[in-house]
């Protein structure tokens, strides 16, 4: 986890000196930010990807005075029903007429925020203002938040958005503690976790065709069928995730079943009898 502080210099020789306050109310606006992100429905993992849309809301205060010295005070997050909400409180900007604009770029990894105020009149002075700026439609997990203001970083940190549930922990944390999860009524009956094999769904089988290639080009030149079928009764309390069997198959050949989760990850499958 890492804060950069946005260097002094931005503000070059801008004395901080009393100005009075101008009447710049921000009002609320919305806007619609195409996501870097796809989903796949629940009802078919291994079919087409749908691009995710999020909803942004951009306000701001009137230029105040703060008697503390630096760039911002404080920037929190909070993370509710798939919203995220940042909060900048007291950002020094030079006084006068403004327009505070705000964009994001959005990934499953990444979380960018560009910040820019746009002048119509400046004072010789500077003050601050408080900015609030969500962005619905964010999936549970591990992002790295970055925020730009006019071109230059303001700041940049690892930020877990997780729901109330515990939904939104890295994968790996998941497993840390428990690594077993029964099938139904059968202890004996198991998932046993094994490690990542993709990010999703996709791109784990994509991995698994890969590791399986060699013996399908070797049995067969006609192509292959991925036979996918659902794991029923998993006994995983973390969240409602989906479990499948995967194998590969052509005419002269079959492979070992593998046993993936919709969010990549492998595991080992020991029966009662083993």
């Amino acid at each position: 986890m890492k804060k950069l502080a946005l260097l002094i210099g931005i503000f070059g020789v801008i004395a901080f000196v009393s100005c009075e306050k101008e009447d710049t109310t921000g009002n609320p606006t919305n806007t619609i930010v195409a996501s870097q992100t796809t989903e796949t429905p629940a009802s078919n993992p291994q079919g087409e990807t749908t691009p995710v849309t999020h909803n942004t809301t951009l306000s701001y205060s009137d230029c105040h005075q703060n008697k503390r010295n630096g760039v911002y005070e404080e920037i929190l997050s909070n993370y509710d029903n798939g919203i995220l909400e940042l909060m900048i409180d007291n950002l020094c900007i030079s006084c006068g007429v403004y327009n505070v604009l705000a964009e994001s770029e959005i990934d499953d990894q990444t979380i960018n925020v560009d910040l820019r105020v746009i002048y119509e009149s400046q004072a010789d002075c500077v003050c601050h203002i408080d900015i609030d700026y969500s962005i619905d439609n964010i999936k549970p997990g591990n992002y790295e938040l970055i925020i730009n203001y006019n071109n230059l970083l303001l700041y940049q940190e690892e930020i877990t958005c997780s729901n109330q549930s515990g939904e939104g922990i890295s994968e790996e944390n998941i497993f840390a503690e428990n690594r077993e999860f029964s099938i139904g009524n059968f202890e004996c009956n198991k998932l046993v976790y094994n490690g990542r094999y993709g990010n999703d769904f996709n791109s784990a089988v994509d991995s698994l065709r890969r590791i399986c290639a060699w013996r399908l080009n070797e049995y067969g030149e006609d192509g292959y069928a991925v036979m996918i079928e659902p794991i029923l009764n998993v006994n995983f309390s973390y969240d409602d995730r989906s479990f499948y069997s995967v194998w590969f198959q052509n005419e002269n050949y079959l492979s070992r079943p593998f046993w993936l989760d919709d969010k990549g990850n492998n595991y080992d499958h020991l029966f009662c009898d083993d």
